[in-house]
């Protein structure tokens, strides 16, 4: 009876996976904290702070372009995780974060059993010196409060053409939260070990301990493959690996900044100096040279740092000047006439100094500018010209989950031929852009 029972909810579990593509506990437990309104705000239980160890010195037997085999174990469930959805967890996690761990060495990261030898697991101490290194410790990974001081790592079987093998092995634990006692919730954590392998010398060259809530607040409930994320990000960024650290930094600056950016911006500014605004100032001293745009923009930011291309659907380059002061009071008001019509696309390097889901950016931008004269602000034939610009400039820019937000101020500087001359600018500029962010995780 109890084997039926146990092969009918193998199947119900298989189907929802099917179903659902990945499996998010159905009950209240497992990733999370039973929320209650009549129970105070609680915390998790301290917990020593984890160090890794690193051996060999600097040079930790990688390096950029190697080829990596990798293995990851079934989770073990400690003793007192005895909740139910302790083993929807351990069905699939390891299968999560071994994708997670391929897609981010995509091309360098190849799959590799475990050593079928019948050899016990390696014991290896996150606390000793290298001299302390068990190659035959204990028999089963280790349960007790000295998960927090020890792993057990199984060795992975040699490869030909592998250069070291990350192994690692996931223990799911219940912790308490506080205020303690006989009705306290609990939570349910993860703690990934991972080890570097050396198949040359048979002999583990780094290993380290990674928990998956690193905050006493850590509570609230996580799907399955968030956690999958979690573990995996946090496992390369702990790993002497020279090819994965670049990749993680980028991915993790990615989801919080970049992605591809679709904006609708506005531009207005005004002219500081050159051949232009000398000619409208002999025509009337008191008139300024001013600017203003709508335009579109699109942006691929792979990291903190990104490229893009701005082009205007209006764009147009005024003469502004003050009108005759009212009778009755002292006020003047100004009138604006078109100048030119500018057509002026422009391609745009930028880079992000981050804070969190915001930060500084700078741009560096190169365009075309066309120039057609407006009859309404010249007598006779207007004149019309082209020529190049580029333009520095410096903001801040704020990404939400699915939508961002820049706000810069730019000098641009401009050379182009109009009325058989070489016409020269600085133009100040004052630039909003928002719009949608996509493809970012």
């Amino acid at each position: 009876m109890k084997n039926t029972t146990r092969l009918l909810t193998a199947i119900v579990l298989s189907a929802i996976k099917v179903g659902h593509g990945f499996y998010m506990p159905p009950y209240n437990p497992g990733f999370m904290v039973i929320p209650t309104s009549n129970l105070p705000t609680y915390t998790l239980q301290e917990i020593d702070p984890l160090s890794t160890l690193r051996f060999g010195g600097s040079d930790t037997l990688l390096h950029p372009g190697d080829t990596l085999g990798l293995l990851v174990s079934i989770p073990v469930r400690a003793l007192h995780a005895s909740m139910e959805e302790a083993q929807h967890a351990e069905d699939s996690l390891s299968p999560l974060i071994s994708a997670n761990l391929q897609s981010t060495l995509s091309g360098v990261m190849h799959l590799v059993e475990a050593n079928g030898s019948n050899k016990p697991i390696d014991s290896l101490s996150l606390d000793s010196s290298a001299s302390n290194l068990k190659k035959r410790g204990d028999p089963k990974p280790i349960f007790s409060k000295e998960y927090l001081t020890k792993i057990g790592l199984q060795q992975p079987q040699s490869q030909s053409g592998v250069k070291a093998v990350l192994v690692v092995s996931e223990l799911i634990v219940a912790r308490s939260v506080k205020p303690e006692g006989p009705n306290a919730p609990k939570v349910l954590d993860v703690l990934a070990a991972w080890g570097l392998w050396d198949p040359n010398t048979s002999r583990w060259k780094a290993w380290g301990l990674v928990p998956l809530r690193k905050s006493r607040s850590e509570t609230d409930r996580m799907a399955t493959t968030l956690v999958a994320t979690q573990i995996s990000t946090r496992i390369l960024q702990e790993t002497p690996i020279p090819s994965s650290v670049g990749d993680v930094v980028r991915k993790d600056r990615r989801s919080r900044l970049g992605g591809l950016l679709l904006g609708l911006e506005l531009n207005f500014g005004g002219y500081m100096d050159g051949d232009l605004k000398t000619l409208v100032k002999a025509a009337n001293s008191d008139a300024s040279v001013d600017v203003a745009s709508v335009g579109v923009s699109v942006a691929w930011f792979p990291s903190n740092w990104g490229v893009g291309v701005s082009l205007p659907l209006f764009s147009s380059v005024e003469m502004s000047q003050p009108s005759s002061s009212n009778s009755y009071s002292d006020k003047s008001d100004s009138k604006s006439v078109k100048l030119f019509d500018n057509f002026n696309p422009e391609v745009e390097l930028s880079g992000i100094l981050p804070f969190n889901n915001s930060g500084l950016i700078g741009t560096i931008g190169i365009g075309h500018m066309s120039l057609t004269g407006s009859s309404t602000g010249w007598d006779g034939v207007p004149p019309s010209g082209s020529g190049w610009f580029w333009k520095p400039s410096l903001g801040y820019y704020l990404a939400g989950k699915y939508a961002f937000l820049l706000t810069d101020l730019g000098i641009e500087s401009q050379s182009y031929d109009l009325l058989q001359k070489s016409f020269k600018a600085t133009v100040f500029s004052i630039r909003i852009r928002a719009g949608l962010r996509l493809a970012h995780e």
